[in-house]
This record gives structure tokens, C-alpha cells and sequence, in this order.
């Protein structure tokens, strides 16, 4: 024998040796698994139980026969070297690939689903399950291969260079392989005249509908709204004999999109709740119960912790302390390195234990008197929710006095939610008046508190508020200035966040927990904004804090920067 069929006879077996390595590890709890991985276990044994269906070893050692001579990139130090599965890789594979229906060649398993985290090897394992499945003569039918992405130039174009790569990269693979810009072309060894064919394409129903392929990978397929395309891909494969759809992807941000729907009916199948056989199913992430911010519980979401050498510990934690303090990226976080599917309100603004220690019931404005004040107040609506946020700050503590104004219809007494402004009207917290222009409550309660405190601004938005400015201004004898909305918050919003967290801010009004509540925090270049058109209800009180915050911070009278020195590094 020679030394190169011996090398690849043990590299065939060291992988494959895997297999029994991750299921034993799952069972053990010596791999810490959640109850979908451990499930998917527990089916791969009682496989072996049923009657109709034997495992064998035969297309799994063409596998990595095929494999052993190919190539990929290695970061760490850029060079190229032989593929080397982690073991949940071998299980993902060897359950595709070993399952037949007994006495016959036909393949059991027909459609496979990998849902993991980033990092965790999709592109590697997609390219090289692409490239098997073009290399061999197999079950080809039409001589396509097919893998599917959201657009031309999306992730699917990132993982057809990556496969392009490691052809070039690999000298065997090289010599029986041409490559073009949107396909990869093998030559058949049965038939010479024969040539097998590799294609990206977008994921549109009119580029994939029909399409007699033996295998078909779609790609994040987090992004598709419907099963259009997953319907389509089918129903053109289906009849073709061992034919495999894989979908390999991340969780997202859309519950209601196909995904969503498409995990529910995986999990009845995973559980036996509903029949449905050649369907595998690997779903990595956090169980319920598990704290997404508790890094020993991430190796559930990110099986490619096990090895050092392939993922990193310390790597995900700088991502994750980098976005612990901004909503958006904390969100993004759990989504691409826990597979947590993050709905937009899912991650407040402020953390619902920070609003909490920030609530003092008890805080009282005339043990503020002679202080200086600011006030913000939003006037966005003079038909609903309305409110006033008397700003002190005091020895690097800011306090701030709000008071809510509703003066909205019956019907709207009640939130989305089910939330009841009923027993907020009743405490005095939202106080239930008539508006006209001259928004008369307002201007009767910044009297009052200027009796009491030395209100050196009131800061607004702009918007329909200018009646009553010039009224405070003329009468009250307090300087008015508008602070403008949107991404001009956006300061304010990254102040409010570090005060927040290191208890620097209390308020009085129990109503602003739900307000809180309430906002969501959307992306626009580097800015985040709060913004009412996609908030969930009232976010009213936050506005008129944060406005009250900007306009003082604008005039350089805040003490925040030196608070920063001190605290920024929390």
C-alpha cells in the first residue's frame, strides 16, 4: 500500500472516529448540549433500532476521501492545510451521508437543516459538501449543482469564492476542476463526455423553481419572508434520486418570516410530534431557561468552543463586553453569536433591573428647593400622551420629575399590551386634562415648580410647541430653546446608558418603566435613534428626559464628561 493511500485510510478513520466521539460527549454530558442537540442524539440512536434503515460507512468514506486532498485556509498564520472536522461537523455529516433504506442504494435522508451561530464553520462546511456533491457521478441528474443565497452578492458569494479558493489551493482538486465566474465545472469519470456543474445563484422563485438538482444548499435563509423559494427548490429536486436540501443559517431578527415558521415544524419532527422521515435537524443554542449573558452557556450556540484552536472563548467575550452597553449591538450579538432569535424590542433600551434601582417612589421636589433645573417637554401630540421631565443634577446625580398629561379618548386608555393608564390617572402620575393650543396644564406646572426651583431653560421639540414657548418665555421670564429630534438624541441616548449603569440617574414616576419599555432603538449610519414611528406605544417621558439631558449637555453645563472619566470604564 502506498504511503498516500495510507495517510488518507487514516484520515478517513480519524474523522469518521468522531462520530461516536460527539454522540457519546452529548449523552455523557461531557459536551455541554441544549435538549434540541441532545434530542437529535437520542434519534441518531434509535435510528439504528428501526427495520427499515441501515447505517453504513461507504459515502462517508467517499466524503473523506474527497477531502483529504482538498484544502482550506487557516487563519492563524494563512496557510493552507487539509480539512480537520470538528466532531459536531462529522455528526452533521455522517447523518446526511450513512443513513440508507436497507437492500437498497437509496439515500435516507433528503433534507437537513444546520441552525449555529457565526464562527462556527458554515462557509468551510457548505463549500466542501458543494464540492463532494459536484466531484461525484452519483445520483447527477441534469449535471447542476445549486446553492442558494439571499442575492448574487451576498453571503452565497462570499461562500462561492471561499469554495473557489480551496479548489485553487488544492492541487488534486485543481486538476478536475474548471472554474467560471458564477459556476464550477467537473468532469465526469463515468463519462467523459459528461460535465458536472456547480452554479450560485440568487434567491429569487424565478432563478430556482424547478430546478433538478442533487444537492441544493440555501444560505441564511433567515432573510427569505416566505417559503416561495424552499417550496420551489423541492419540488424541481424531489424526484431526484438521493437528492439532498440543506438549509445551513443563523437565527434572525423576524419572527414572522419563513424561518420561524420553518424551526417550529423541525422541532415537531425532532420530537416525533409529527412524521416526517429523512428529515435531520441540528439547532444549536441557549435553552429557555439559560442566561444569554452568563459565557458559560455559549458553547450551546457555539459547539466550535470545544476546540481553542477553532473558536475562541475570549474572542466572543470582547464582542459581547463591546456591545453590553448599546442595545442594537448587544441584539446583534445574541442573534450571530448565540442564535437567539432577538425580536426588535427584545433588548430594551435600558435594562429592565436598571430602570427598576433608578425608580424612587419617594423622591421629592421640595427637598430640591433653590436648585438649578432644567426642564424638557414633548409636544409631539396635543390628542394622546404628552409629557414634562423637570431635570436636576446634583453632586453627579441627575433627578428628574415627570409628570405625564393624557388627553386622549376613552378608547385609548388602554395600551398596546393590554396596558392600563387607568390606575396611573388615579395615582396622579398621568394627569387626565383637556388640551387646547395654549396647553395651559403645562404652563401651570413649570409655574409652579419655578416657585420652587431656579429653571434656568426649558428645551422642546420644535414641533407644535411654539404657543406655549413664547409664553413661558414672555410670562414665566425662562429662557426657551428647542433641541431638534432624531439623530440629535443620539448623544443623550449613549450618555443616558453609562448614567444609567452606574446608578447616576433616579426618577419619580412609576409610568416611565412602562415607557421605557416601550423604545426601540434603530441604526442610521453610527447613530442610534429612538424614534416614535417605531416605538411600541408612548415613548413621551423618555423624549422629554433625553431632551431635557441634550439641551442642558449642548449648552456645556452638564457635569457628564467628568462622570466619564470616572466611570467609563465600568
Amino acid at each position: 500500500m502506498s504511503d498516500i493511500i495510507e495517510k488518507r485510510n487514516e484520515y478517513i478513520q480519524s474523522q469518521i472516529a468522531k462520530l461516536e466521539q460527539y454522540a457519546s460527549g452529548v449523552e455523557s454530558g461531557e459536551i455541554l448540549a441544549n435538549k434540541d442537540i441532545k434530542q437529535a442524539v437520542k434519534q441518531y440512536r434509535n435510528s439504528f433500532n428501526r427495520g427499515d434503515i441501515e447505517f453504513r460507512h461507504d459515502e462517508i468514506k467517499r466524503f473523506f476521501a474527497f477531502t483529504f486532498y482538498a484544502r482550506i485556509l487557516r487563519e492563524s498564520d494563512k496557510k493552507y492545510i487539509r480539512p480537520d472536522f470538528e466532531p459536531f461537523q462529522v455528526f452533521f455529516i455522517c447523518n446526511l451521508y450513512g443513513w440508507f433504506y436497507k437492500d437498497t442504494d437509496e439515500q435516507f435522508m433528503r433534507k437537513a437543516s444546520l441552525f449555529i451561530s457565526k464562527k462556527n464553520g458554515k462557509t468551510t462546511l457548505s463549500a466542501l459538501l458543494a464540492a463532494f456533491a459536484t466531484a461525484k457521478d452519483k445520483s447527477i441528474i441534469d449535471g447542476s449543482i445549486f446553492i442558494i443565497g439571499q442575492s448574487i452578492r451576498s453571503t452565497t458569494e462570499i461562500g462561492f469564492k471561499f469554495l473557489k479558493d480551496i479548489i485553487t489551493h488544492s492541487p488534486a482538486l485543481k486538476r478536475n476542476f474548471r472554474q467560471r465566474q458564477y459556476t464550477i465545472h467537473h468532469a465526469s469519470f463515468s463519462n467523459p463526455t459528461s460535465t458536472n456543474t456547480f452554479k450560485m445563484l440568487p434567491a429569487s422563485y424565478e432563478s430556482t423553481a424547478g430546478l433538478k438538482a442533487n444537492l441544493a444548499i440555501i444560505d441564511e435563509i433567515f432573510l427569505h419572508k416566505d417559503s416561495m423559494i424552499y417550496d420551489g427548490i423541492w419540488s424541481g429536486m424531489q424526484n431526484v434520486p438521493n437528492s439532498l436540501l440543506i438549509v445551513i443559517s443563523t437565527r434572525g431578527f423576524n419572527t414572522g418570516w419563513f424561518m420561524f415558521d420553518l424551526e417550529l415544524l423541525l422541532r415537531k419532527v425532532l420530537y416525533n410530534e409529527v412524521e416526517n422521515d429523512g428529515v435531520f435537524t441540528l439547532m444549536y443554542g441557549l435553552d429557555e431557561e439559560d442566561n444569554p449573558n452568563d459565557s458559560s452557556t455559549w458553547i450551546k450556540a457555539n459547539p466550535g468552543l470545544s476546540n481553542p484552536k477553532f473558536l475562541k472563548l475570549e474572542n466572543l467575550k470582547i464582542g459581547y463586553n463591546e456591545s453590553i452597553n448599546m442595545p442594537i449591538a448587544l441584539r446583534r450579538f445574541y442573534v450571530y453569536h448565540l442564535n437567539k432569535w432577538v425580536l426588535g424590542e427584545s433588548i430594551p433600551f435600558i435594562p429592565d433591573e436598571q430602570i427598576q434601582h433608578a425608580f424612587k417612589p419617594d423622591l421629592n421636589i421640595n427637598e430640591f428647593a433653590g436648585c438649578n433645573a432644567v426642564i424638557g417637554v414633548d409636544l409631539a401630540r396635543s390628542s394622546d400622551l404628552v409629557a414634562v421631565a423637570t431635570m436636576i443634577e446634583k453632586d453627579g446625580m441627575f433627578y428628574f420629575f415627570i409628570q405625564m398629561f393624557f388627553a386622549g379618548t376613552a378608547d385609548k386608555l388602554t395600551r398596546n399590551g393590554g396596558f392600563d393608564l387607568s390606575p396611573y390617572i388615579r395615582s396622579g402620575e398621568v394627569e387626565e386634562v383637556k388640551f387646547d393650543v395654549s396647553f395651559e396644564p403645562i404652563f401651570n406646572l413649570i409655574q409652579k415648580q419655578k416657585e420652587i426651583l431656579n429653571i434656568d431653560h426649558v428645551f422642546f421639540d420644535p414641533w407644535y410647541s411654539e404657543s406655549i414657548m413664547n409664553r413661558i418665555k414672555d410670562e414665566l421670564q425662562i429662557d426657551c430653546q428647542p433641541v431638534k429630534q432624531g439623530p440629535y438624541l443620539s448623544p443623550a441616548i449613549a450618555d443616558f446608558r453609562l448614567l444609567f449603569l452606574n446608578g447616576k440617574i433616579q426618577f419619580d414616576n412609576s409610568f416611565m418603566k412602562w415607557s421605557f419599555r416601550n423604545v426601540v432603538l434603530k441604526q442610521k449610519g453610527d447613530n442610534e435613534q429612538a424614534t416614535k414611528d417605531k416605538a411600541l406605544d408612548s415613548i413621551d417621558g423618555v423624549i422629554a428626559m433625553l431632551t431635557a439631558y441634550q439641551g442642558l449637555k449642548k449648552n456645556g453645563q452638564t457635569s457628564t464628561s467628568r462622570l466619564f472619566e470616572r466611570y467609563g470604564e465600568n
